[in-house]
């Protein structure tokens, strides 16, 4: 595949990505209001918009380059991204449908969850690994659990000062023992991380396959 090709394939992602995106931004402000941004999933799809439309940018202005690279920080903020939505797609899979059963269709297969949950992890995890540039750094790993405890803490607090309930039932700190708090922001943190390293570990392994096959 030529690196015009290839641009153009992953600009024509990047734009399915801002579309979706805004699609799913709207349905969600309809339905929920500007409260969506105490989600942890709004936040991880917002990044994942704010990526995109930057990426795309990028692309379009070095669109003449001979090679397809992207600055350290704009890979690393996607590499956040799709390891934030992979976070969010397994959390709700595994988490919340099971605590909702009568919710899974529409966390999963309609509406805004349709895309924030199912088609924008997916689309993102397969574009960033297989199409992307990727940030040899092995300390960008660190920025996934970094942002996922600052969104933890922040949310904890301001449910022990009731401004806020949830939004997630494990984050109802006067609704469950303090231990059951600590407990899940633990497995989470150590879940986010260890997504962090399995994304960058398949990139990793991808790029080097890549190396090979063009020396060959």
């Amino acid at each position: 595949m030529t690196t015009k090709i290839h641009k153009i394939i992953l600009s024509l992602v990047m734009l399915y990505t801002i579309f979706i995106e805004i699609k799913a931004f709207d349905l969600t402000i309809r339905s929920i209001g500007i409260n969506i941004f105490t989600y942890y999933t709004e936040i991880s799809n917002l990044i994942t918009l704010i990526s995109a439309v930057v990426a795309l940018v990028y692309i379009i202005l070095k669109f003449k380059s001979s090679e397809l690279e992207f600055p350290k920080w704009l890979s690393s903020l996607r590499f956040l991204s799709a390891t934030m939505l992979l976070l969010t797609m397994l959390i709700t899979i595994f988490v919340l449908v099971p605590y909702s059963p009568h919710l899974k269709d529409s966390l999963l297969f309609s509406g805004y969850g349709l895309y924030h949950h199912t088609i924008a992890p997916i689309l993102t995890i397969v574009s960033y690994i297989l199409l992307e540039p990727h940030s040899n750094k092995k300390k960008i790993m660190f920025l996934p659990l970094i942002a996922t405890l600052i969104y933890g803490v922040t949310m904890i607090i301001l449910n022990i000062l009731g401004k806020v309930s949830g939004p997630y039932f494990f984050l109802k700190v006067h609704n469950q023992a303090v231990s059951t708090t600590v407990i899940w922001c633990i497995s989470l943190l150590l879940l986010v991380l260890a997504f962090a390293g399995l994304i960058y570990f398949v990139a990793f392994v991808f790029d080097f396959l890549k190396r090979k096959l063009t020396k060959n």
